[in-house]
């Protein structure tokens, strides 16, 4: 294995490389996924196309504290070999070896397990509403059981082309379980789509509210169900 590979057992280390060290990392990297993929079989493609976007990441941030849900997840085998599996990256989609995708049973790095396109929006629970008047508006959401919920508003006609308008994950109590609460300035029919999700994996029953009422005609209030 190459030099500055086999430094790397955890992303912390990815933070400790100069420029350049991050240039030969990235170079050690491609020829490990050649040598590997070229007798496994594999995604070979797409992950040489995200070597320096998955150094990039862990560079800048710090998993398992910050979530990467990749999608497509076969973008995944970079994150993997810096995530403390590149001993047994030789196993890679083999009988008994790591997966060619991102799996939370396999590591504490891997957030969500994915497959194909459309994963990473599709995990999370999604609804829209569109306001019949502007103003500032608040959506609530509350678990059922004691699992904190992520919370994010988005506009755009599609999961694929969404722009933020707010999100939120700190957590406050609300009765049995805990809640999660953005407030932003909302404009008369604009669409905006809620997305609601389980911290660090969690699953369970929740309900969600908008208010001011006055603001839109549809339901204020729904339940649903993270898996």
């Amino acid at each position: 294995m190459s030099q500055y590979l086999e430094m790397v057992d955890n992303p912390v280390h990815v933070k400790k490389l100069t420029l350049d060290q991050l240039q030969l990392l990235a170079e050690e990297i491609r020829q490990e996924l050649i040598m590997v993929l070229a007798k496994n079989g594999g995604h070979l493609g797409p992950n040489l196309g995200v070597v320096e976007l998955t150094l990039a990441l862990h560079y800048v941030f710090s998993t398992p504290k910050d979530k990467f849900v990749w999608d497509v997840s076969h973008q995944s085998y970079v994150h993997k070999l810096l995530t403390g599996r590149k001993s047994r990256f030789h196993t890679i989609r083999s009988s008994g070896g790591i997966s060619g995708f991102s799996m939370r049973c396999e590591s504490e790095h891997d957030c969500y397990g994915a497959a194909h396109a459309g994963n990473a929006g599709g995990k999370s629970v999604w609804y829209r509403f569109t306001p019949t008047s502007s103003g500032r508006v608040t959506i609530d959401t509350c678990s059922y059981a004691s699992f904190d919920t992520l919370l994010a508003v988005y506009t755009g006609s599609s999961v694929g082309a969404l722009t933020s308008v707010a999100s939120n994950d700190d957590t406050v109590g609300c009765g049995s379980g805990t809640a999660s609460r953005v407030s932003f300035d909302a404009t008369a029919g604009t669409t905006y789509r809620i997305a609601v999700d389980g911290k660090n994996g969690a699953s369970g029953q929740f309900t969600i509210a908008i208010s001011p009422a006055k603001m839109i005609d549809t339901p204020r209030t729904w339940t649903g169900s993270i898996q």
